[in-house]
């Protein structure tokens, strides 16, 4: 469904965006404050869930974004890559149920290490 989205109208990347979060209240307020400052930061992208899967884009985009996470800042990375690249994106509503089988792994160290990336890639120098 995604891939046909992104070839029959000639985007370069495809993502969704939670429209029903089933993750409790505590991640439905981490996501937004998260959001709200993520498009406060990074201007012109407006992205409604930074952080939602999945994100279909082409081999030949993926080839040209210069991504360096290897950790869970890969979905903001490649939206802010995204973004420096000035790419044609599509956002798609999807429902988010609840993982039954485990707790978020959203803890207050998480979300440091977001906080401290997000500045980080904010105010460095662009080559």
């Amino acid at each position: 469904m995604y891939i046909n989205i992104l070839k029959k109208y000639n985007y370069d990347l495809v993502k969704t965006y939670r429209i029903k979060r089933y993750d409790g209240m505590y991640r439905f307020l981490i996501s937004n404050i998260y959001n709200f400052i993520f498009n406060l930061l990074f201007p012109g992208l407006n992205s409604k869930d930074v952080n939602s899967k999945p994100k279909i884009f082409t081999h030949e985009v993926y080839l040209k974004m210069n991504l360096k996470s290897t950790d869970w800042f890969i979905d903001a990375e490649i939206m802010i890559e995204a973004r420096r690249m000035n790419l044609r994106i599509d956002e798609l509503p999807i429902e988010f149920s609840q993982n039954e089988s485990r707790k978020s792994f959203i803890r207050i160290g998480a979300i440091l290490e977001f906080c401290w990336n997000i500045l980080k890639y904010r105010f460095k120098k662009q080559k």
